[in-house]
């Protein structure tokens, strides 16, 4: 199989890190171009999120494809391998398989369950497509983790509330400011962490909740749905009079609110509390903000002890959900061995078949070779190659049963020389 993760994520580096790491939605296409272009990767996937920035590849050798993707974040970020030693995380094959359905299931999230993340796989596979970056094996890995993450969500209570990043954030604010009814805030950036907090301020009972986004049509939709208003990122500092919160999540490759923008939002507010949330990664917000008479600033660090109560919470229901993975990593290991065998076996035929052929147009070609004789010898060949080839399908058979295939199927492949990758015309 092949299939290796490398990445780190929330649990593993500092918001610092991950921010340096992380790849935008518009660097992606070029991003994808560039790691299937490594001579040892086959196929790849990428998925940034504000909790992890994680390399999917399906590779030709462990050893050459892992140099290859820290090469390609080198090339790419500018994070060298050493950077990240004491960080960055490594899986192969059923590892890598595991930690992709519990990232899909929620149970790697930084907010036990969150909803956000089934979508952010999804289209990180989509993307992977669109570009042709992903082929059998990424495609139904990653199909098979959404499903998985849907059987968790409709069979366990793992998405009680909390059950997002926007949704914790929400919840964390309300904490601080003893409730949410009657307060305006201000939602930067209409994605889908921007409709997940937009949401979340509404049903807390917010009066007034503007929608800011560069695309007003995007603005607009959102906006509707909850009873908001829709801005432009233009008019941003005509309404910071009127808000007490500002919460950003944009894809923003860096900065989009400077410290001299918060500086002169406080000034219009003649420095009343500005309550500004930053769950956006890489950070929407000039940290440095936060030294401005009047304004405080969290972000996703500030998050932790939220979604750690909600990890107590729904720590039962992570356990049947732990369970649930299990059972549909072992259902796809065996599906993924049995195809294993499959290939193997029928190219392992078509290799004798194709030698049996080759010797018989030989002696079709002598002079004086009777057709019906070449016939006979035709059929007589293939019924030894059939039971020839019976004991080692019926092992192959037997094996995949027992979770050996793959390992036999690669001896077969190397014996005889064997690509089961390559198409036949």
């Amino acid at each position: 199989m092949s299939l290796v993760v490398y990445g780190v994520s929330y649990r593993s580096a500092p918001l610092e890190r991950l921010e340096r790491l992380a790849i935008s939605g518009e660097e992606i296409p070029k991003a994808l171009q560039s790691l299937v272009g490594m001579s040892s990767v086959l196929e790849g996937a990428i998925l940034s999120t504000c909790n992890r920035v994680e390399i999917y590849a399906k590779v030709t050798q462990f050893h050459s494809g892992v140099a290859d993707i820290k090469h390609f974040i080198e090339d790419f970020r500018g994070v060298r391998e050493a950077e990240l030693v004491d960080s960055a995380y490594l899986l192969f094959d059923a590892a890598a398989l595991h930690h992709l359905f519990r990232v899909a299931s929620g149970l790697d999230s930084m907010v036990l369950g969150e909803t956000e993340i089934l979508g952010q796989v999804r289209q990180a596979i989509d993307n992977s497509r669109q570009l042709g970056a992903s082929g059998r094996i990424l495609g139904r890995a990653f199909q098979r983790a959404i499903e998985t993450g849907k059987r968790v969500r409709n069979e366990t209570g793992i998405s009680s509330n909390p059950a997002s990043i926007s949704s914790a954030a929400v919840q964390l604010v309300s904490q601080k400011l003893g409730g949410l009814a009657g307060r305006r805030v201000a939602v930067v950036g209409a994605g889908e962490a921007g409709q997940s907090a937009a949401r979340a301020l509404a049903a807390a009972g917010c009066a007034k909740i503007y929608v800011v986004n560069r695309r007003q049509s995007t603005a607009k939709a959102v906006a509707e749905r909850i009873g908001g208003e829709a801005v432009s990122f233009s008019q941003l500092p005509t309404i910071a009079a009127d808000i007490e919160i500002l919460v950003t999540c944009t894809r923003a490759s860096e900065v989009v609110i400077t410290y001299d923008d918060v500086e002169a939002f406080a000034r219009t507010r003649s420095h009343s509390p500005l309550l500004i949330v930053d769950i956006a990664v890489p950070r929407d917000v000039d940290p440095s903000v936060g030294s401005i008479e009047g304004v405080e600033i969290l972000d996703i660090e500030d998050l932790e002890a939220v979604a750690e109560e909600g990890r107590r919470q729904r720590a039962v229901e992570a356990e049947k959900a732990a369970r649930i993975i299990e059972e549909e990593l072992e259902k796809f290991l065996f599906e993924l061995q049995v195809d294993e065998y499959r290939q193997i076996i029928a190219e392992l035929t078509f290799s004798f078949e194709e030698i049996l052929e080759s010797e018989l147009g030989k002696v079709s070609r002598r002079a004086g070779v009777n057709p019906e004789a070449v016939e006979l010898a035709r059929r007589v060949s293939r019924a030894v190659t059939k039971k020839i080839l019976h004991r080692p399908v019926t092992r192959l058979k037997e094996a995949a049963v027992s979770g050996k295939a793959e390992a036999l199927a690669e001896a077969l492949a190397y014996l005889f020389e064997l690509d089961p990758e390559k198409p036949r015309d």
